[in-house]
């Protein structure tokens, strides 16, 4: 099975990749940047196809993504978009515990309500 990682230069991408690694898999790690070890794109939407898609590449600064707002927001969909027009086999996409709101500081579950007060949780709704 092979595993593309885009963000995988990132705190959960560099964990992720390494376990899938250790464990016997293989993984392409995806950046836009050049870095050994790492498939360099200009975009992520030029991500090659395989089994598994791990898409972790997005802006985590949620104040930078919200002064961006419909600029980021666009290319954020479009790279999502891109993706999952190529046919990988399963697609794992990392969202934010930011879509169940700001106004309790504890862990959520899958099951509660979710919206979207700005472009960061936005962009994390719409590419769920």
């Amino acid at each position: 099975m092979r595993v593309v990682i885009t963000g995988a230069s990132g705190f959960l991408g560099s964990v992720i990749a390494r376990r899938l690694t250790d464990a016997g898999l293989s993984t392409l790690r995806v950046s836009r940047r050049r870095l050994p070890g790492f498939l360099k794109v200009a975009t992520y939407a030029d991500s090659p196809l395989a089994d598994v898609l791990i898409h972790l590449a997005e802006v985590n600064n949620r104040s930078r993504v919200n002064q961006l707002s419909v600029e980021y927001e666009h290319e954020a969909l479009s790279t999502i978009h891109a993706l999952l027009e190529k046919g990988y086999g399963r697609v794992i996409y990392a969202s934010s515990s930011a879509v169940y709101g700001d106004e309790v500081c504890m862990p959520h579950i899958e099951s509660e309500p979710v919206r979207a007060t700005d472009t960061y949780t936005r962009v994390k709704l719409i590419s769920e």
